[in-house]
């Protein structure tokens, strides 16, 4: 007996009905056979989900909950720790013990203690755990004649304010109390200081406390006085007037009266050292340099006065 031969509804396998989603609904069918807006009516669509494709969209699913879960904690925490904070700075404003009533000030310059607490602000009595030492550190550095400040809190009573203040090198013009440093910081002169050189032939009006000399003429100055103390010039001669009314070949005049041509154009060591040569022949045989001109190799003499 010949089988029969299978129809092909007979021969479909059977559709899976288990983990379904409506993609049209945007949810799951719960096993149910639901029928897709989309299509025509009374087309039933059955969507089969294999195990992978549900374990992905449940992970997905957990991942997202974990993360909010997340950030919902980190926002309870990073709250209780500003209450916490408030609280605590409440309790230290109440609490005599980190009242501040010791002070310790580090100021090696023409700044007084009194002049530096009062600059950043500080006074005794203040709550040493509520107080803005980053603030009073700006305060400090705002003026011209200080080179960095540093403030250090010791509980529960003690604060130390250290202050490094910039030292002076040359004096700009004989018309101004202006002076500059290193760095070619200006700033206004004040009591005590000692003697310095003179400068001359810049430009005032682009110059004021508190900025920078331009670039050019304040690297000049910070190498002519940094190389004259490091070549021993500064224990055979003293300068006393800088021109720098030419910008190729300034000059230097000196208290005994000479004057030393130089040039940007050459390297500032070798006429420095050419000049201290110089200086060291003319005293071992008793004379006095008038003009010098340290430019060229050897270095050229006008004349020698007795």
């Amino acid at each position: 007996m010949m089988k029969k031969r299978p129809t092909d509804r007979e021969r479909r396998p059977p559709a899976k009905r288990v983990g379904l989603w409506d993609f049209a609904r945007g949810r799951k069918t719960q096993g149910r056979k639901r029928k897709n807006r989309f299509l025509e009516p009374r087309h039933e669509v059955v969507v089969a989900v294999s195990w992978s494709e549900r374990f992905t969209q449940q992970g997905i699913q957990k991942g997202i909950g974990i993360m909010l879960g997340g950030f919902v904690t980190i926002a309870v925490l990073i709250g209780g720790f500003s209450i916490s904070s408030a609280g605590s700075a409440w309790w230290a404003e109440q609490d005599g013990e980190f009242q501040l009533t010791e002070l310790e000030v580090e100021a090696h310059g023409h700044l007084t203690p009194e002049d530096v607490l009062s600059v950043a602000g500080i006074e005794r009595g203040q709550s040493l755990l509520t107080l803005d030492l980053e603030s009073a550190r700006q305060r400090l550095e705002a003026i011209p004649s200080v080179s960095f400040a540093r403030l250090v809190r010791t509980l529960p009573n003690k604060l130390t304010v250290s202050v490094e203040e910039r030292v002076p090198i040359v004096r700009l013009g004989f018309d101004t109390n202006w002076v500059a440093d290193r760095d070619g910081m200006v700033m206004e002169d004040w009591a005590g200081l000692p003697a310095i050189p003179y400068v001359e032939g810049l430009d005032m009006q682009t110059i004021a406390p508190g900025e920078l000399l331009p670039l050019e003429e304040g690297r000049f100055l910070r190498n002519l006085m940094d190389l004259f103390g490091a070549m021993g010039l500064n224990e055979m001669v003293e300068i006393d007037v800088i021109d720098m009314s030419d910008s190729v070949y300034p000059m230097v005049f000196t208290k005994d009266c000479s004057a030393v041509t130089l040039s940007r154009e050459i390297s500032l060591k070798i006429q420095l050292a050419r000049w201290a040569s110089i200086v060291a022949h003319t005293r071992s045989i008793g004379e006095i340099i008038d003009k010098l001109d340290v430019t060229t190799e050897p270095g050229a003499v006008s004349f020698f006065r007795k």
